[in-house]
């Protein structure tokens, strides 16, 4: 089951797009320390953080402790990758 939690606390078990877009709009209002939310599922292991300045991890289920970082540079970059994550 795919869940959302954020850094500032909330956090959902069944996620859609519009928590990842209440999210995105939290999230670009926050303060750097607060600044990230996170999906996740509790089958596969695998996570998909976000950050305010658009940095992104991954985690992946073959290695569950390796942290993969990039940069993306637009919001809607991040909600495309959201939605492929739970379609």
């Amino acid at each position: 089951m795919a869940f959302l939690q954020t850094a500032w606390g909330d956090q959902a078990d069944i996620i859609s797009m519009d928590e990842i877009n209440q999210a995105i709009a939290q999230l670009q209002d926050m303060d750097e320390e607060h600044g990230a939310f996170w999906v996740g599922d509790d089958e596969e292991d695998y996570v998909l953080e976000i950050h305010r300045d658009l940095k992104v991890m991954v985690k992946f289920p073959e290695d569950p402790d390796e942290e993969n970082w990039g940069q993306l540079s637009r919001w809607e970059d991040i909600r495309t990758l959201y939605a492929h994550l739970l379609s």
